[in-house]
């Protein structure tokens, strides 16, 4: 059986046309005009189709994989059902697909050459198959909700947000040809301990980069939803690690610089954060030095502090507005004359 992975349909069909031993075909046909390009059976591809305006004139564009053929057509049909996987005449279906479509993204306007790398990219990375570009390499373990940024000729996509918590956008130094892509190891939004010196706890979701390029520095946000450390905003931080992605052995970077805190809904954005190729990241919490209640509660409690910890006589502790903090166990001697 002949099977597409993913077939990108912009407005009429994607069908298999004809068949016999050693071949399959991809075919779009839209108004007067066919574009066809040879698949062989047993495999799975990406194939994408788009057309312009819905004038009488216009282009037509089938690709897969590095291949695109183009076509003018001059008319539309009157027909005004669009298929997938088979050929409608109005009344009837013929030409009928033997083969499998795992997902079909439709899109209301065409998209530019970057555009449509980057799609191909979360197309590749989530299936295991060879995307139009080789922008994103990291797929055996981060290809999870692939998202990016880019640019040709014909156009950019300098914001991305997938279905992630997490948005990248305003490079500084885009031009054509440069990319930056993320991928992330689905390893979710609960908090991990395995961090090194001068930070509390991280999201155990990790997140790899790919840079093609010269995109420059993005700005991260975060969208946080229940997935915060119930710290100061002020202690969060990105966590980026650039050797093995062993965020506990040292060598880790901090980037605090631009953050600002939304609460409705809850994210948290830095600005100007540099990801190098191969790099890894997460959203961290950093050992605060400024401690200040985030409840009411024991002094002995470490949820009463905004740093996890129980303060001590090296900390400046401060008890915020309408919280109250128990002393418990403590002596107090009686002064001294000169401290008196």
């Amino acid at each position: 059986a002949y099977e597409i992975a993913s077939c990108l349909v912009g407005s009429e069909m994607c069908k298999r046309d004809s068949f016999n031993t050693y071949k399959d075909d991809i075919n779009i046909e839209f108004g007067n005009k066919t574009n066809t390009i040879t698949k062989y059976r047993n495999t799975y591809g990406i194939a994408g189709f788009n057309t312009s305006a819905p004038s009488d004139t216009g282009d037509i564009n089938l690709w897969s994989g590095s291949t695109l053929i183009s076509e003018k057509r001059s008319s539309l049909n009157s027909n005004t059902i669009s298929s997938i996987g088979a050929k409608y005449n109005g009344s009837s279906f013929s030409d009928i697909f033997r083969g499998h479509i795992a997902e079909i993204i439709v899109y209301n306007e065409n998209l530019n050459s970057a555009e449509r790398k980057i799609l191909n990219a979360y197309l590749g990375a989530k299936y295991n198959l060879t995307a139009e570009s080789n922008l994103f390499s990291y797929t055996s373990v981060y290809n999870n909700d692939v998202i990016g940024i880019g640019q040709e000729a014909d156009g950019n996509n300098t914001s991305a947000r997938g279905q992630d918590s997490i948005l990248i956008d305003n490079p500084s130094s885009l031009d054509d040809g440069d990319y930056l892509l993320i991928g992330n190891d689905e390893g979710g939004f609960s908090t991990s301990n395995s961090v090194g010196s001068g930070i509390i706890e991280r999201w155990t979701q990790v997140y790899r980069v790919d840079v093609t390029g010269t995109p420059g520095t993005v700005d991260i946000e975060f969208f946080l939803g229940t997935n915060d450390f119930s710290a100061s905003s002020d202690d969060y931080v990105v966590l980026i690690e650039t050797d093995d992605g062993d965020f506990s052995n040292g060598g880790t970077i901090t980037h605090e610089v631009g953050r600002t805190y939304t609460s409705s809904p809850p994210s948290i954005k830095f600005t100007n954060v540099n990801l190098t190729d191969g790099a890894y990241f997460t959203l961290a919490e950093k050992e605060s030095t400024d401690i200040s209640t985030i409840i009411s509660g024991d002094w002995k409690e470490k949820t009463t502090w905004s740093c996890g910890c129980i303060p001590d006589s090296n900390d400046v502790a401060t008890i915020g507005p309408g919280h109250l903090v128990t002393l418990s166990l403590i002596h107090i001697s009686e002064p001294t004359r000169q401290e008196a």
